[in-house]
């Protein structure tokens, strides 16, 4: 597209450079719609690219060539102001064709001749005609390296405008000098995504300048800063007549370019009149575009601050600031057992419950996730599944009352003889015996002793219990009454061969069951105290052969006889 603005080149538009010549202007006009290149002479139609390539084989079919128009239709340029034209290209590169075949560069020639015949994207080479004769000639010697490319086509544009010929584009086309060699260069097309790259059509023509001073300040129209007004008014001396001044009463006008005159302007330096509504305009507001400027004084305007509430501007970096951050000094999004609770102020990380029974081990490391004790009892079940949780045997009678609140734990009858006394302590479990008396201490009640022989002493306190004695007579106190004893004197004589049945507890017995002092006895009618000792010497020398006493006890049993006064008349 073309238009009459003075934007710049880049842009890809008309615009208008420094004249060349005197009373000159340039215009530059780029491609409309599209331009394109052809491939082989030979072949039918080409492509529209970001290059177009033109290529000197000298071989049937093998050239190709660029095919571009401009837009003219707009041009306020009448055919004999032109003055000069020029078709300008940009050369990407120019390459000596295919190495492997030996080919180097070595240069050639290129026109751009006028078409005789519109182009479309399926123009064909016969289609494709040019006029090459006298008035345009314009080959170009094509060399390497990267620049513009300029050829002169001043008498087609001329024809253009002028209408004499219809404006059907140009054809660059490599010059043959009937030698191979493959050679091409490239050049930048409209589709070129640098447009100040893109090809360029240079129109310089003249200008005609007449000295009219319409507005009678004694200044030409041409040269008038102000027409329709008389440039002397300036009432703010700022060189711009009052007429053409918007703001005529202020030197600076309109500083701020927000249309309010300096004068009229609240913020004469600020285009957008204090927008943050803090009462501070921005050539005075350090933040121009925060109404609450810099709240958390970090130094950074609230607009642009991503923390605007924490000066520490998320400490953590974890992506939250630290006036809405649960957990300062940590990453929020680090939550391992997923409770809403970071893992750096979780006192539990992997423990969604976070120590669900409070007895300070978190869940993922406590034995007894739910039970504060955990397993108080010691029985290997904890609280949340044990039947009987301070019971560590666990109603050990089954009598369905836990040991730690069952009056009798080990008593499935539990005092089944209401003595107040558990079966397992009572000593006599199915007669009433609240005062537990046991006689003879054998863990069995007097309340429920036998008594087998019926001489009213139970069996465990009787000293014969098959054997009727009422009296319980026990002469050697051995606990083995006498009726049922075999050695009554319990001298270890059996009563049916024991001459003394009535010998002393503890004194030893001869094999007649006397002691040496009934065998020998001090009154008996001896004929002298002689007899007497040899009595004496005659039983313990028997109980010494025996083993029964010493020989220091025989000696000092016989000693005392010697001196006793026994069998003296």
């Amino acid at each position: 597209m073309r238009s009459t603005s003075l934007l710049p080149l880049a842009l890809g538009v008309l615009s208008l450079a420094a004249p060349s010549i005197a009373n000159a202007r340039e215009i530059v006009i780029q491609p409309d719609a599209y331009d394109r290149w052809m491939g082989h002479e030979c072949g039918n139609g080409g492509v529209a690219s970001t290059v177009m390539y033109v290529v000197h084989a000298a071989q049937p079919c093998w050239g190709a060539s660029g095919l571009i128009r401009f837009d003219l239709s707009s041009l306020d340029v009448d055919a004999d102001e032109i003055i000069s034209a020029k078709l300008e290209l940009y050369q990407f590169e120019a390459i000596g064709g295919n190495p492997a075949y030996g080919h180097t560069w070595r240069g050639f020639s290129a026109g751009a001749y006028p078409l005789n015949n519109a182009f479309t994207s399926t123009t064909t080479v016969g289609n494709a005609t040019y006029r090459s004769g006298s008035g345009y000639q314009n080959a170009v010697a094509l060399t390497q390296g990267a620049h513009w490319v300029s050829w002169p086509i001043t008498t087609a544009v001329t024809e253009w405008v002028a209408g004499t010929q219809p404006n059907n584009g140009l054809r660059i086309v490599p010059i043959e000098d009937g030698v191979y060699s493959d050679q091409q260069a490239t050049f930048a097309a409209l589709l070129n995504l640098d447009a100040t790259l893109r090809p360029r059509l240079v129109i310089q023509a003249t200008d005609i300048v007449v000295d009219i001073d319409e507005d009678d300040d004694g200044v030409p129209d041409e040269l008038d800063a102000c027409p329709g007004h008389d440039d002397a008014d300036d009432f703010d001396g700022d060189e711009t007549p009052d007429g053409c001044d918007d703001c005529p009463s202020d030197f600076y006008g309109d500083s701020d370019g927000d249309g309010r005159c300096d004068s009229d302007d609240a913020c004469a330096l600020d285009a957008h009149d204090d927008i943050d509504g803090d009462g501070a305009c921005a050539d005075m507001d350090p933040c121009p575009y925060a109404s609450d400027d810099d709240v958390d004084r970090d130094g950074i305007c609230g607009n642009v601050d991503a923390c605007p509430l924490d000066a520490f501007n998320d400490a953590d970096m974890d992506g939250v600031c630290g006036n809405s951050d649960a957990c300062p000094g940590g990453i929020d999004s680090y939550d391992a057992d997923s409770d809403g609770t970071a893992d750096f102020c979780d006192g539990c990380p992997d423990d969604a419950a976070n120590d669900a029974d409070r007895d300070g081990y978190c869940g993922d490391v406590d034995v007894c996730p739910l039970d504060s004790e955990d397993d108080i009892d010691g029985d290997g079940a904890c609280a949340d599944v044990d039947v009987c949780p301070a019971d560590s045997y666990n109603d050990f009678d089954y009598d369905g009352i836990c040991g730690d609140v069952d009056p009798c734990p080990v008593d499935t009858a539990n005092d089944a003889d209401g003595d107040g006394i558990c079966e397992s302590d009572d000593n006599c479990a199915t007669v009433a015996n609240s005062n537990q008396s046991d006689a003879d201490g054998d863990t069995t009640g007097d309340a429920c002793e036998p008594d087998n022989d019926g001489d009213g002493t139970v069996d465990d306190l009787d000293n014969c219990p098959l054997a009727a004695n009422a009296a319980q007579l026990d002469s050697d106190h051995d606990s083995v009454g006498d009726v049922c004893d075999a050695d009554d004197d319990g001298d270890g004589v059996l009563d049916a061969g024991d001459v003394c049945l009535s010998t002393p507890a503890g004194a030893i017995a001869l094999d007649n069951g006397c002691s040496v002092a009934e065998q020998c006895l001090c009154s008996s009618p001896w004929k002298n105290h002689g007899a007497y000792v040899k009595c004496v010497a005659g039983a313990t020398n028997e109980l010494k052969a025996e083993g029964l006493i010493t020989t220091a006890q025989k000696d000092a049993i016989q000693s005392a006889a010697g001196q006793s006064t026994c069998g003296h008349r």
